[in-house]
């Protein structure tokens, strides 16, 4: 059923893009990484389209949308500030801490999450929850996004299909991959949350 339903949301995605063009790109892209929990594969409808569309415009325009939908993320983690400090102590220090790690570890952070497979939530909502300057993370995870829909969109293009194989080897949506990918969002999530990344930021202030 579940299979079914995300078969459906990629049928209407590829809906929006033959109809809208670049502004359907922009709203899947948006709609992709807004939700928390359920990895939609608005790549595959990006790699699809950029063989007729203009990949460039396709990259920042999806770039853009990603960048957005993201921002949920960051959202959940500034609205869940208070919960956190409140009912847990050593969150509560890591909040901190956050705010003190040196601004080119957190740029670099944000720009690898948000151009790998690593699950960008899990490290946007404990950077909200931080209150990290959103400017910082905007920039970092938009230009992160930026290469990696180029790659996708620059690929499809060009016929590098061993590129995208890369970043979606499975091509096919199934259960299994939405509770592998569920997992490890929360896992990575939990993890950052009970780093002491006071003694990390000690470490790192340090040197840099």
């Amino acid at each position: 059923m579940l299979t079914l339903a995300l078969m459906d949301v990629y049928d209407w995605m590829l809906k929006m893009v033959q109809s809208y063009g670049y502004l359907g790109i922009f709203l899947v892209s948006i709609f992709g990484n807004l939700t928390l929990f359920f990895p939609l594969p608005y790549l595959l409808v990006i790699f699809a389209f950029s063989t007729v569309l203009d990949p460039l415009v396709v990259t920042i325009v999806a770039a853009t949308g990603a960048l957005i939908g993201e921002f949920f993320a960051y959202g959940i983690g500034r609205g869940g500030h208070k919960i956190v400090v409140k009912y847990s102590e050593t969150c509560a220090l890591n909040v901190e801490s956050f705010k003190r790690m040196p601004r080119k570890v957190v740029f670099l952070a944000v720009i690898l999450f948000a151009f790998t497979p690593l699950p960008d939530d899990s490290i946007l909502i404990p950077l909200g929850v931080a209150g990290y300057d959103w400017k910082t993370i905007g920039i970092a995870c938009f230009l992160g996004k930026l290469f990696m829909c180029g790659v996708v969109a620059f690929s499809a293009r060009y016929g590098f299909k061993t590129v995208i194989d890369m970043i979606s080897p499975d091509k096919s949506i199934n259960p299994v991959s939405i509770i592998i990918g569920i997992a490890i969002m929360v896992v990575a999530t939990i993890i950052i949350l009970k780093i002491n990344w006071l003694k990390l930021v000690e470490r790192f202030s340090s040197k840099w």
